[in-house]
């Protein structure tokens, strides 16, 4: 069994391509709902419906080390603090999943402030 191409998920995909963000939003919302009416039809998934925002945190090494804070772990606790750290799904009387996120309580926005990561508390190896 050979396959050309990035590989495919299910046994039908639509994969909607073009060069604005927000018209494929759109356009991707209205045909999840098509398809989501369609009898038969199982698991749509729409990767645009999650808006993404890439974060770059640059560690002072030097300072984490003195602490006894490995860099990897204040990587880990921004990620888990801002984009939250599943802890299970819960699943509506439609029979839809819906995934639970533990994170750092929103504040005015849709995703917690970056004034917030000074709040942030970030485990050493000796726990402390």
């Amino acid at each position: 069994e050979f396959e050309q191409g990035p590989p495919i998920e299910a046994p039908v995909a639509v994969r909607l391509v073009g060069p604005e963000l927000e018209t494929l939003r759109t356009l991707a919302a209205r045909t999840q709902q098509v398809l989501e009416t369609t009898p038969g039809t199982l698991y749509v998934k729409n990767p645009v419906q999650t808006r993404r925002t890439d974060l770059q945190v640059e560690v002072d090494r030097e300072k984490a080390g003195q602490l006894g804070v490995p860099a990897a772990e204040v990587a880990r606790a921004v990620r888990f603090g801002l984009a939250g750290l599943p802890a299970g799904t819960f699943r509506d009387e439609a029979g839809e999943d819906h995934p639970i996120l533990v994170r750092m309580p929103l504040e005015s926005g849709a995703w917690p402030a970056l004034g917030a990561l000074e709040r942030l508390h970030v485990a050493s190896v000796t726990g402390a």
